[in-house]
């Protein structure tokens, strides 16, 4: 029989002509794994309750529609359906918050006089110009761009004193995390 660190290859079986077997002598450890599982968890948990962080989550989600709206704009024809209901959305969005809904506004910093002006170029040009797209770098330019960095430096300033109050108790938290397990495992 060979012997090989943690290992021991049986060559002397009688498999008939088998692959011989392994024998492996290591005594498996929980990985760490876990502790950053739970760590993440609870950061991310605390980072999304922010109000901060959900007015750039939500600057984001307007920035993601307004670049969808102003990629169909430049399809004539359908394009000025999508656009115009955005717009559309700017009369209704008020209504609709006095009955317990959201103002689903995506740019809700950019006039309804802009936001209907720019609709004049898509008859002069028959659908050709992405008038959308003016509505959408003002509302980003204005409102969103802020929201959104203001958001990542929250989420960054979080991250860092989550993770120098890990470093602090390291050792507390380790303990735990391994007690806690082992009285899973066992």
């Amino acid at each position: 029989m060979e012997k090989f660190p943690d290992i021991e290859i049986d060559d002397d079986n009688d498999n008939g002509g088998r692959r011989p077997i392994i024998e492996v002598e290591t005594e498996i450890e929980e990985p760490p794994i876990i502790a950053e599982y739970v760590l993440t968890e609870a950061r991310w948990k605390k980072i999304l309750k922010d109000p901060e962080v959900k007015k750039g989550l939500a600057a984001l989600g307007r920035t993601l529609a307004n670049t969808g709206v102003t990629i169909a704009d430049l399809v004539p024809g359908m394009g000025e359906a999508v656009s115009w209901s955005a717009d559309a959305l700017k009369v209704i969005g008020p209504a609709l918050k006095k009955f317990g809904l959201p103002n689903l506004d995506i740019t809700p910093s950019v006039s309804k006089k802009i936001a209907f002006g720019t609709e004049i170029l898509e008859l002069q040009t028959l659908g050709m110009a992405t008038t959308h797209a003016v509505e959408a770098f003002l509302q980003f330019k204005r409102q969103d761009a802020r929201l959104i960095l203001d958001a990542l430096k929250k989420i960054k300033e979080t991250l860092a004193e989550e993770k120098m109050r890990y470093e602090e108790n390291k050792s507390e938290i380790d303990q735990a995390i391994k007690v806690f397990s082992d009285d899973q495992n066992g």
